[in-house]
C-alpha cells in the first residue's frame, strides 16, 4: 500500500469516528449512510432518513478548525468507531424496551472519564473558539456548497466541525448556541453560507455548539 493510500484510508476512518460520535451524541438514527467519494462532487457522507413517507437525504461535510491540529491520530480508529456505534445500538435497544418512538443520547460515556479529561486539560494550552475560527472554516468550505449537489440531490447539507480533542471546558460550557467569553459575555457564533446546519463538536465529549445562520448580508 502506498503512503498516499494509507493516509487516505486513515483520514476516512477518522471521519467515520467523528461521524459516529456525532450520531451518538445527537441521537440521530439514519436508515442508511452513504460514504462519499473524495472528489468534491458530494459531501463526505450522506445520511438517509425515512421521513414523511419518503427518503430524506442529508449531506454531512466534515472539517477541522484550520488553526487547530487534529490529535485523533491513527491508532485504534476502528475500535473507536465501533464504540460509538455500540452506544447507538444500546440506546435504540433501551428505547424499544421503553416503547419510545425515538432514542435519546447521551448515555454514560466510558471512552474518557471526565476526571481524566480535566486532568489532561491542565497541561495543555487553552484555545477558545471564536467567530474568527468559524469564518476561517467558511473561507475553506462555503464556496463548495453547490458542488455537493452534483452526484445526488440533497434535502439538507450540514457541516460538522470537529476540534482538537483536548479543548478547555469553558468554550463549551453553554451548549447549543453560545460560547462563554473571558468577559463573561455570551458570544453567539454565526455563519453566512449555504449550509443548513453547522455544528462544532469537541470529541469525545457530548458537548455541542450550534453555529447559527446569519440573517444579515456579508
Amino acid at each position: 500500500m502506498s503512503v498516499t493510500s494509507h493516509q487516505n484510508q486513515s483520514k476516512r476512518q477518522r471521519e467515520w469516528v467523528y461521524l459516529c460520535h456525532y450520531l451518538a451524541i445527537t441521537g440521530l438514527d439514519p436508515v442508511h449512510i452513504i460514504s462519499g467519494q473524495d472528489d468534491g462532487q458530494e459531501p463526505d457522507f450522506t445520511l438517509v432518513f425515512y421521513w414523511q413517507q419518503r427518503f430524506y437525504y442529508v449531506g454531512v461535510e466534515l472539517t477541522t478548525l484550520p488553526r487547530l491540529r487534529d490529535q485523533m491520530g491513527d491508532k485504534g480508529l476502528i475500535s473507536k468507531r465501533w464504540y460509538w456505534q455500540s452506544l447507538q445500538i444500546m440506546a435504540k435497544h433501551q428505547a424499544a424496551l421503553d416503547e419510545q418512538q425515538y432514542f435519546q443520547l447521551p448515555i454514560t460515556t466510558l471512552y474518557m472519564p471526565a476526571t481524566i479529561f480535566e486532568q489532561r486539560l491542565q497541561y495543555l494550552p487553552h484555545s477558545a473558539i471564536t467567530q474568527k475560527d468559524v469564518n476561517a472554516v467558511m473561507d475553506k468550505k462555503a464556496h463548495k456548497v453547490p458542488n455537493y449537489q452534483i452526484r445526488r440531490t440533497l434535502d439538507e447539507l450540514w457541516l460538522l466541525i470537529h476540534t482538537d480533542k483536548y479543548q478547555p471546558t469553558s468554550i463549551l460550557t453553554v451548549p447549543k448556541t453560545t460560547v462563554q467569553t473571558s468577559k463573561s459575555k455570551q458570544l453567539k457564533l454565526t455563519h453566512h453560507s449555504g449550509f443548513n446546519r453547522v455544528h462544532i463538536t469537541r470529541y469525545p465529549s457530548h458537548k455541542l455548539i450550534d453555529v447559527s445562520k446569519s440573517t444579515s448580508d456579508k
